[in-house]
């Protein structure tokens, strides 16, 4: 596996996103809140679905878009401005720095989501959590979803140094 890794900062992730080409790629966007949530704003604070390259993206303090070759994260810093971590295959993007990655080995893991399928294949329990889940994935029957994930651990460490989704599937 041939990775990148660009990181650096930026004030507008809305212009990162077209310089990219995503195929069957999925998001996980959040908004944080410095207020009690109502019913329908739970569902919008948190959203994990297929990507939609009409979102207003800078209206989320993080988020992540993925698919099987490339992941685009942000957060926001704070100083008017979002720390971006891109990964996967080479891309050209304005402003971001490339990091050394020669010293990384990679494995691909898989991380199990929460809950158990509810009434549909697409929303998910569990109890743990005060609400339902709703992952762009159906599982059949009792089964869970889970993220694929590549992770970059140091050489010489071991320790992991980044980690990027690239899928989701269903986990028995």
């Amino acid at each position: 596996m041939n990775d990148v890794i660009y990181t650096g900062q930026t004030a507008d992730i809305n212009a990162l996103i077209p310089k990219m080409t995503w195929n069957s790629a999925m998001m996980i966007l959040e908004q944080f809140q410095n207020k009690w949530l109502e019913k329908g704003e739970q569902e919008k604070a948190i959203r994990f679905e297929q990507f939609n390259s009409a979102e207003d993206f800078n209206a989320f303090q993080t988020g992540r878009i993925f698919d099987s070759e490339k992941e685009l994260f942000w957060s926001w810093n704070d100083k008017d401005r979002f720390h971006v971590i891109y990964s996967g295959d080479e891309a050209d993007l304005p402003g971001l720095q490339a990091d050394d990655t020669k010293d990384f080995e990679t494995s691909e893991q898989k991380y199990m989501l929460w809950g158990k399928p509810y009434k549909t294949k697409q929303v998910f329990l569990e109890l743990q959590i005060p609400r339902l889940l709703c992952y762009p994935f159906a599982c059949k029957k009792d089964n869970r979803p889970a993220l694929k994930v590549i992770e970059y651990r140091d050489k010489n460490t071991c320790q992991i140094r980044h980690y990027r989704f690239c899928g989701l599937e269903e986990a028995l």
